[in-house]
Order: C-alpha cells, then sequence, then structure tokens
C-alpha cells in the first residue's frame, strides 16, 4: 500500500565521528527508504561529553567518548560513537599559512575589528589580519573578539579570507565587547607585503610626484 511504501525500514549513522570542545558537527542519518516519513528523535550517552539537539548536531562538551543514539518513530534505531577532543586552534597568521581551502579552528584573544562592511569584516590579532566573509554576525568597527571559529581559507584578489562552513562555524563561541579605537600600524612603501593585506596600515615617507598637491 502507499501507507506501507512510506514506512521506514531501515536507518544508518557514520560508525564515528569527532568534534572538538566548544565546537559542532551535524551527524547525518540516512533513512531506508530516503523519502521514508517518520520523526527521529536524538539523545547522547553522556551529555558531560557530548550533546546533540533534534537536529543531529553534536557539541563537543569536554573530552572523552560517548554514543549519539537515533532512534525513528517505529522504533529502529542507529547509533554513531563520538569522541571529543581537545580543542587545537591557530591565530591568525597560522590560519594564513594554511592551503587554500584548509579548514581549522582559528582562536581569537582580543581581536580588533579594523572595518565592517556589508558581508566583509576586517579583524586583527597580534600575529596579523585577515578577513571574515559572509560570517552572519553584526561585528562592528573598534569591536574587540575572542573565542574561537571553524572555518576555511580562501583568497581573493590575493587577500586571504576566513570563510564559515556549513554546520561547523559555530557564533555562539565568540564573545564580543566595545574597544578602543584601533590604531592603524605604521609602515614604509618599500616595506608593504602580502601579510598586509586586509590589515589596517599607515604608510609612512611617501611624497607626491612634484607639481601634484
Amino acid at each position: 500500500s502507499y501507507k506501507d511504501a512510506l514506512t521506514l525500514t531501515g536507518l544508518t549513522l557514520p560508525d564515528s565521528a569527532e568534534v572538538s570542545v566548544g565546537l559542532i558537527k551535524r551527524l547525518n542519518a540516512t533513512l531506508d527508504p530516503d523519502y521514508a516519513e517518520c520523526t527521529l528523535e536524538w539523545s547522547s550517552s553522556d551529555d558531560d561529553i557530548a550533546t546533540v539537539d533534534g537536529d543531529g548536531v553534536v557539541k563537543g562538551v569536554s573530552e572523552g567518548e560517548c554514543i549519539i543514539t537515533v532512534i525513528g518513530s517505529d522504533g529502529i534505531s542507529a547509533s554513531c560513537v563520538v569522541t571529543v577532543k581537545a580543542v587545537s586552534g591557530c591565530s591568525i597568521a597560522e590560519f594564513k599559512s594554511m592551503d587554500e581551502q584548509g579548514e581549522s579552528i582559528l582562536m581569537l584573544n582580543d581581536a580588533e575589528v579594523l572595518f565592517s562592511y556589508q558581508t566583509r569584516t576586517y579583524v586583527r590579532d597580534s600575529t596579523g589580519a585577515i578577513t571574515f566573509n559572509n560570517l552572519g554576525t553584526t561585528l562592528k568597527r573598534n569591536n574587540r573578539v575572542s573565542g574561537m571559529l571553524y572555518g576555511k581559507l580562501s583568497f581573493l584578489n590575493n587577500m586571504p579570507q576566513f570563510s564559515p562552513v556549513a554546520e561547523l562555524t559555530d557564533l555562539d563561541n565568540l564573545d564580543v565587547i566595545d574597544g578602543d579605537q584601533v590604531k592603524p600600524h605604521e609602515k614604509k612603501l618599500e616595506d608593504l607585503s602580502a601579510d598586509d593585506y586586509a590589515d589596517y596600515v599607515l604608510v609612512k615617507g611617501v611624497k607626491p610626484p612634484r607639481g601634484i598637491l
């Protein structure tokens, strides 16, 4: 019958998955048949290790291992062993040194928001500056940002960009406060390099050609 054709007969999850403390990872349940009509209930064997919401999004709480289980409305279930690891992140300079499309956790400690316009925000920490692209948060100039973000590296016109990764970039891990007016780094024209892309720089000692005011 038509109703029988929509009945769930199988449910699977990946055998295992990893997530870092404070970060999230979505577990995708595979239905058999994929058009089956059912509701899914998710649970964690230890919420002190990792939690899971109603959409299968797992968040690491502390180092360890637990089992995430999903149960269909007809009692069919599947489980995944989730290992939560300690956070291993990098500075802006280290993030920029990755291969293009590489992914990592960016650690921010009182980083400065240099400028923000539409979908692009320019951020500097003690190691360098980078552009946040389509981050989806309303950072504004002179904000100070601390916390961690998972993202990938890309380049636009040689300018390094931090871009979010679907289901992994969690803005709840950011602490944003107002700060003092940001100041430019002073550099000579001949000392400018690719490391200065996305930074706020005051170029010193540049004389205009004769006859130009």
